[in-house]
């Protein structure tokens, strides 16, 4: 039995990659690109921050387009 290598990913598994996968291309990583989790920032900090006291709350498309 011998062993051998395989890329990380073939060019349809990275089509197929899911909303919350990534690869990461990292420096210094000895094994190079990382297949891993993406969290989503704007789920991560949801109501942790107060309103924009510039914004009025019909929002600036509406502002725009009326």
């Amino acid at each position: 039995m011998s062993q051998c290598a395989r890329p990380l990913l073939l060019p349809h598994e990275a089509g197929a990659l899911a909303a919350d996968e990534m690869i990461a291309f990292v420096e210094g990583v000895r094994c190079g690109p990382v297949k891993a989790k993406r969290k989503f920032y704007f789920k991560a900090f949801w109501g942790g921050y107060r309103p924009n006291p510039y914004v009025n709350n019909a929002g600036l498309l509406r502002r725009i387009f009326g």
